[in-house]
């Protein structure tokens, strides 16, 4: 949760995730070791606390097994969003920490969520992306990449049903939360946090248009997803962010759509 990351990102900041000296020349990290560019910011590797807190962040707080499984994937999944992102956007040396993040921030510091799927982290697909994004390879080089890391992932979907609107509201909750932490007064103070929470507000778009449950219309919940993600228009930080209230409010507005349908 945030109060973690706030300790783990003191020492990053936007100006060093501008500087390609802390992020040029980092390859791969040794199995179970963060690459440079994760280490050198302050990530979660050899840190006792983490973003997701060995189930004591809120947003895990109550949820049964699999859904905690699901929320665990789904962090994975917005942060491998956000560095996708930010190539497209031209912004290589930025995606290079976010390629290591769903190892190094969600898979190892949740790794006992998984012990039923798999003893060893999904780990080469995502230090491969981040030691080409590190080297400033181009997208065009760095696309093929996307395909094991992805699967990768899905490898990890629980076996069992689960209630994916839980998982959903899990994620905004935790979306809110990191943005509040990366915008204040007018600017965004935080770009990791902020880069995290656009990850969140676009994949939870991404949810919406892809869930169906019969007899339930999600036409209000989609298009409120849809407007929340068009408060964060790019994963690079904007001069101008959107208020953290407005952020709040349409969050809120989400939350009551949400609300109003069934669990699956």
């Amino acid at each position: 949760m945030i109060e973690f990351r706030a300790k783990l990102w003191s020492a990053l900041g936007a100006a060093a995730l501008a500087s390609t000296g802390a992020l040029m020349g980092c390859g791969p990290g040794e199995k179970g070791e963060a690459p440079a560019s994760v280490a050198a910011s302050g990530g979660e590797a050899g840190e006792s606390g983490s973003e997701h807190g060995g189930g004591a962040d809120p947003a895990f707080a109550g949820l049964p097994m699999p859904e905690q499984q699901a929320l665990a994937i789904a962090l994975m999944r917005a942060h491998l969003l956000v560095a996708k992102t930010l190539v497209q956007e031209g912004d290589v040396q930025g995606a290079a920490p976010h390629f290591a993040h769903p190892i190094y921030e969600v898979f190892e510091t949740h790794r006992q969520l998984f012990a039923n799927v798999r003893a060893t982290p999904p780990q080469a697909p995502f230090d491969a992306l981040n030691a080409a994004a590190s080297a400033g390879r181009d997208a065009a080089q760095i696309a093929p990449l996307y395909p094991p890391a992805d699967d990768a992932i899905r490898a990890l979907q629980p076996k069992e049903a689960y209630d994916q609107l839980a998982v959903i509201r899990a994620l905004l909750m935790q979306m809110r939360a990191e943005y509040g932490e990366g915008v204040r007064d007018g600017a965004v103070v935080n770009a990791i946090e902020y880069q995290d929470a656009f990850g969140m507000a676009h994949l939870i778009s991404e949810m919406l248009k892809d869930y169906a449950s019969p007899g339930q219309d999600l036409t209000e919940a989609r298009k409120e997803a849809a407007a929340l993600a068009a408060l964060l228009p790019s994963a690079k930080p904007p001069a101008a962010p959107a208020a953290p209230g407005a952020v709040l409010a349409q969050s809120s507005r989400l939350e009551l759509a949400l609300a109003g349908l069934a669990k699956l």
